[in-house]
């Protein structure tokens, strides 16, 4: 399969952005134009990830997660860490999974999904009673 990719750090979508003279009205609709980006990167890795194409779909969300303004991660990036974290534990690469899943909780404290992806990484590297923590974790919050 062949796939094009954009991965830029935010730092790299900052000095784009600010090397345009643009008014605030044009950047307000960029500011959207590059979210709108975000969200059909996020909605390719969720159809990558339904193919288990996973290497592809860790790319879609690094690509997501890194055009997301520091704003917008606390928001929406604990899902995009998420989901890659789900990816990361398909292409069994635990501690890129449990990363990312710290990630996520980091983000959105109330996120339980986090917590039982986290549990999984844990468990995967045999760390067993910090998984039953993070599965503890997730079901209080339910």
């Amino acid at each position: 399969m062949c796939t094009a990719q954009i991965i830029l750090s935010p730092v790299e979508v900052s000095i784009i952005l600010e090397s345009f003279v643009l008014s605030l009205f044009e950047r307000h609709i960029l500011y959207h134009l590059i979210f709108l980006l975000c969200k059909q990167f996020h909605f390719q890795g969720v159809e990558a990830m339904s193919k288990r194409h996973y290497t592809l779909a860790i790319d879609l969300f690094t690509n997501a997660i890194n055009l997301l303004s520091l704003d917008d991660r606390k928001s929406y990036g604990y899902i995009l860490f998420y989901l890659r974290a789900n990816a990361y534990m398909h292409m069994e690469q635990y501690e890129l999974a449990l990363k990312d899943s710290e990630t996520s909780i980091s983000l959105n404290d109330k996120f339980s999904k986090a917590y039982c992806e986290k549990g999984d990484a844990l468990f995967a590297l045999h760390r067993y009673e910090s998984s039953v923590d993070a599965y503890n974790s997730a079901e209080l919050i339910f």
